[in-house]
């Protein structure tokens, strides 16, 4: 169980990219339990290194996670690795349904993984300020051809 949730502006990556200064950065280890709240989704984008002989350790967990029945908090999620960074990109359909899960006191899936692997877990929160292709709401009717 974390003692608390730092919510901290981002820093540049490393390797000379550098993310949109909209995100926030957050820690389950830290003193504080604010939560910038917002409206709409948000991306939750884990990572971190796990050695070439240890990457099994994610995929097959990540796999059996959405073989199953994903939370409907969950909108979309990828697996990707370049090179020995593993990352986990969760689109949550509000801050609400995240900031629900870490006030549950649960270690998020991705980080769990990524921990269990071997790796050191960094979380970047993303504000979704717009996507394409766009959702469309479930009131919506469909177009028929």
């Amino acid at each position: 169980m974390h003692q608390g949730l730092n919510v901290l502006p981002s820093e540049p990556r490393a390797r000379g990219t550098v993310m949109p200064p909209s995100h926030l950065t957050y820690s389950l280890t830290g003193d504080s339990t604010s939560w910038e709240k917002r409206m709409g989704s948000v991306v939750t984008w884990a990572r971190g290194h796990i050695e070439p002989e240890r990457q099994a350790e994610v995929v097959e967990p990540y796999r059996a996670m959405i073989d199953g029945n994903l939370p409907p908090e969950i909108v979309a999620t990828m697996l990707l690795r370049n090179g020995d960074e593993m990352n986990i990109v969760t689109t949550w359909a509000s801050a609400d349904d995240l900031q629900a899960l870490i006030a549950s006191g649960s270690e998020p899936f991705a980080r769990r993984v990524i921990r269990e692997a071997g790796g050191e877990p960094t979380v970047t929160v993303f504000e979704v300020l717009a996507r394409f292709p766009t959702l469309a709401p479930e009131s919506s009717p469909t177009p028929s051809d």
